[in-house]
């Protein structure tokens, strides 16, 4: 059976979990072109709750600190534009 990475589900569990840092560090190394260890990475919440009563809760992929450098990171599988042309807008967040 072969798994498709790009596969939600499969691609949090590659690059998401305490036991694959060592593989998301070299991801975010290549992505990033700087040098990733594996031990600065530490994963957060990815589920945001709204801060309004009105706003809508989130869901990211994978979410990580970089320690040394106090950097946050929303890491994202995106296949596709769902949106038609809203990806700009959907992948900025404050």
């Amino acid at each position: 059976m072969t798994v498709n990475r790009k596969n939600d589900y499969a691609f949090k569990r590659i690059f998401g979990h305490e036991d694959s840092k060592d593989i998301l560090a070299r991801f975010l190394s290549v992505v990033l072109n700087v040098t990733i260890e594996a031990d600065e990475l530490t994963l957060i919440q990815t589920e945001l709750s709204p801060e309004y009563v009105a706003d809508k809760a989130s869901a990211l992929d994978i979410q990580v600190r970089r320690s040394e450098f106090h950097e946050k990171m929303n890491v994202e599988m995106q296949q596709r534009d769902n949106d038609k042309g809203n990806i700009d807008r959907r992948i900025l967040y404050w």
